[in-house]
């Protein structure tokens, strides 16, 4: 082997080993980003379930209002007092034309993170009218 051919020889692992390193370092960058996104979700997720805990129990107390918008604004106040969990931010919407809540829950810090739900008082017997 001449000097020319084990320079190209080593060239080409030089080249080789380099985008290996490039690809290996692309694919664990992917697997944290995922890692870190899955986390925020599992904390939204617990915040979701520990609201949906808090308004099944306000269902099993009975009717808050005799009509579903009045219930729902009952229920905004009453989700409002709740205390937030570390790293989520909650936000509660009155709708008008539906007569209920949304509930968007996002990460501080992964904005991809997030997830929204619809409570309708009627639905939980909130309301007389259900």
């Amino acid at each position: 082997m001449t000097l020319a051919e084990a320079t190209l020889a080593a060239v080409i692992l030089m080249g080789a080993s380099s985008a290996s390193l490039q690809i290996w370092s692309i694919s664990m960058a992917e697997i944290n980003s995922a890692q870190r996104r899955q986390l925020a979700l599992n904390r939204i997720d617990g915040e979701l379930i520990l609201l949906q805990d808090q308004w099944q129990q306000l269902a099993q107390l009975g009717p808050l209002a005799p009509s579903c918008r009045v219930a729902s604004e009952q229920l905004l106040n009453e989700l409002q007092r709740t205390p937030q969990s570390a790293g989520v931010d909650r936000e509660l919407t009155l709708l008008t034309a539906e007569e209920g809540l949304l509930v968007s829950l996002r990460d501080r810090n992964e904005p991809l993170a997030r997830r929204q739900q619809l409570v309708k008082p009627a639905a939980l017997r909130l309301c007389e009218g259900a």
